[in-house]
């Protein structure tokens, strides 16, 4: 999140069956045919990240989402 303007993140899964299912905070994140997808944040604070591939195997991981100023 750069200056207070949301900036796309991208999600990426290497391994595991896909496509991938992503979820931010719960929430399905719309993915291309191969399950990776482009998330932009609605602000600053923590984030939970969760992909589950075709399989069930599933990973998650907390990330935190900061504002940084343009120079």
């Amino acid at each position: 999140w750069l200056g207070g303007s949301a900036e796309t993140l991208p999600l990426r899964a290497d391994g595991g069956l896909q496509p991938y299912l992503w979820l931010v905070n719960g929430v399905p994140v719309d993915a291309d045919r191969r399950g990776e997808a482009d998330w932009i944040p609605d602000g600053a604070g923590f984030v939970s990240v969760s992909v589950t591939d075709a399989a069930g195997n599933s990973a998650s991981v907390d990330v935190l989402v900061e504002l940084v100023g343009r120079d």
